[in-house]
């Protein structure tokens, strides 16, 4: 089975995806899960939105111009290392 975890109306999302369509898509369902959704157009200013505060989920597209989502990815773990 899937562990499903509580998500709560202080539960914080961020949306990264370079196609508002899409990241409006995404955003609406978290919300209906009661997140509390930032979204993310620039994938180059993900980082520092995702760091801005506490987040427990991210959602990021993989195929964006520029860094895709695994560059974003490794980003912010590194600046998650460092702030340790």
């Amino acid at each position: 089975g899937y562990l499903i975890h509580s998500v709560t109306m202080s539960t914080r999302a961020v949306v990264v995806d370079d196609d508002p369509p899409s990241a409006s898509v995404v955003s609406r369902l978290l919300q209906r899960l009661d997140c509390v959704v930032d979204v993310c157009v620039k994938p180059e200013n993900a980082v520092e939105c995702v760091l801005s505060g506490d987040v427990d989920i991210v959602s990021l597209d993989i195929s964006m111009p520029g860094l895709d989502g695994y560059q974003v990815l490794c980003l912010i773990r590194s600046h998650e290392h460092s702030r340790r």
